[in-house]
């Protein structure tokens, strides 16, 4: 499966610079969330901001020191192809998600580092790449062994089918399969397919309970 979806069509299939793997990261790797309630709220900017916006997002991670998030702009032709919407929805997350720890916390200060960093999606081989690579940062980190393990992060609804109000699919990741429960199992099998042979995926019905994901903290 991952060879055909990796190396066959997908790969020279391109895609109009309208989708971005963007990385934001905290000013000297301080802390960007301290408790569940912090990430639960910054899932709810985030689907606020992109519809706002005219966005879509199809993938995401929340570190303890950055995010990354995959992004399309859904502005129709000319206008998706210019810079502005992508760029409209990092600052005001960035700046409602700086403003709700200060109050939090009673802290003061900044958080992010000024800019952020981004990378165009110039094939459907390269988003279905980054939507791995962005959803196997804890694993890289050392913080699960699972990415399904990790409950921050689109891995349970782009894998394992899980509703999330946050996520939209992308045109590549729908041609994974024909339905829902099929794109989750090909997309499954992207994953694991670079990871060591003796690391398996859980079997259905072996999956833990995930803990869901309210639309607002509280």
């Amino acid at each position: 499966m991952s060879e055909s979806l990796m190396g066959g069509a997908l790969a020279t299939a391109t895609l109009p610079a309208t989708t971005w793997q963007i990385t934001q990261c905290s000013v000297h790797r301080q802390r960007c969330f301290f408790l569940d309630m912090d990430r639960h709220h910054y899932l709810a900017l985030l689907r606020r901001a992109a519809r706002r916006h005219n966005c879509a997002v199809h993938a995401y991670v929340l570190m303890d020191d950055h995010v990354r998030l995959l992004l399309s702009d859904r502005r129709p032709g000319l206008m998706a192809s210019r810079p502005g919407a992508v760029e409209s929805l990092m600052a005001a997350l960035a700046g409602a998600y700086l403003a709700y720890l200060n109050q939090t916390y009673e802290r003061r200060g900044v958080l992010w580092q000024t800019g952020f960093y981004r990378i165009a999606m110039a094939s459907e081989s390269a988003l279905l790449a980054s939507h791995r690579d962005i959803e196997l940062s804890p694993v890289r980190a050392g913080q699960v062994v699972d990415p399904g393990e990790y409950p921050w992060s689109s891995f349970q609804g782009n894998a394992l089918g899980l509703a999330d109000p946050v996520l939209s699919e992308h045109a590549g990741y729908r041609r994974l399969g024909h339905c829902r429960r099929s794109r989750c199992e090909a997309y499954r099998q992207l994953v694991w397919a670079p990871l060591r042979p003796a690391r398996q995926p859980p079997r259905d019905g072996e999956r833990a309970a995930f803990r869901s994901r309210p639309d607002s903290p509280g």
